[in-house]
């Protein structure tokens, strides 16, 4: 029996096959389900850059989600589209959507950078900091070894910048007189992030089981003294050493000059960078770190 023409799906006209409605439209539906996610989730980090910590620029956490939205996105969410259908890849991508209001509203909205290392500024007259050192017992082996091998030692306080004499910034090494910070040897490079190295001898340590680190502001010319600060390990021996005095009175809990983020209902823990370190003759740290 001759077949009519209804009974043809496809038309030939000039070689090309003219595909169903159903199928085009199936088409520009997956392709508005990726480019509305790309979109939304665009917004979403934009929204982001409001619910940052004050003083933290919100545009590199901005600028890196943005990347990865439109670089990964749309690709995965058409090929998931093609294959499974509109529906699944809209599902996909709302959980996408879901997982980057939760990025931008979590704790994630403080830059990690600012979690691992900080600064505290040091502005006025009598503002202060205090770094406990927990020293080993005299037989343990790594401290044997770090003496033998090391050219010297000394407790090494990282600042953000060069100090200014002006400043008046001082330092107390347990029971000795305070001497400027200014005034020490610094390592790193000029203008840059470095150490200020007092040295320590042996016979200063013996005996002891800690050591306390005070630096204290005594003037009020000149830039804030900033001195570096990072995330503490509560695990370590010797962790929760570090103070801060604000306003006259020493407090544990705001040790940076932007608040940490909350970790289980607490601020996340630090440390101030005052270590006790020992060097080569070339001034470069050897054996042990301890702080």
């Amino acid at each position: 029996m001759p077949r009519s023409s209804t009974d043809s799906v496809t038309l030939q006209r000039n070689g090309l096959s003219a595909a169903p409605s159903g199928d085009a439209a199936s088409r520009a539906a997956v392709y508005a389900v990726a480019a509305g996610a790309v979109a939304a989730g665009c917004l979403i980090s934009l929204a982001g850059t409001r619910l940052v910590w004050p003083e933290v620029s919100p545009w590199p956490r901005f600028w890196a989600t943005a990347y990865f939205i439109i670089l990964l996105w749309p690709v995965g969410l058409w090929l998931l589209g093609t294959l499974a259908g509109w529906r699944a890849e809209a599902a996909a991508a709302a959980v996408l959507l879901g997982l980057t209001v939760a990025q931008q509203a979590g704790a994630g909205s403080l830059l990690l950078p600012q979690m691992v290392r900080w600064s505290v500024s040091l502005s006025a007259p009598g503002e202060a900091i205090r770094q406990r050192i927990l020293l080993p017992g005299e037989n343990d082996p790594l401290w044997q070894r770090a003496w033998q091998e090391a050219a010297r030692a000394g407790v090494a306080i990282c600042t953000v910048a060069p100090l200014e004499p002006a400043a008046g910034v001082f330092v107390q090494i347990g029971g000795r007189p305070p001497a400027e910070l200014a005034a020490a040897p610094r390592l790193g490079p000029p203008g840059e992030a470095g150490w200020y190295v007092l040295p320590v001898t042996r016979e200063e340590l013996r005996g002891l089981s800690s050591l306390e680190v005070v630096v204290e502001r005594t003037a009020a010319p000149g830039a804030p003294a900033r001195i570096c600060g990072g995330r503490e390990d509560l695990a370590r021996p010797g962790a929760g050493g570090a103070a801060r005095r604000l306003n006259g009175r020493w407090q544990t809990a705001l040790l940076a000059d932007v608040p940490f983020p909350l970790l289980d209902g607490r601020p996340a823990p630090g440390r101030y960078f005052i270590e006790l370190r020992f060097y080569d003759a070339s001034d470069r740290p050897v054996v042990g770190v301890w702080y």
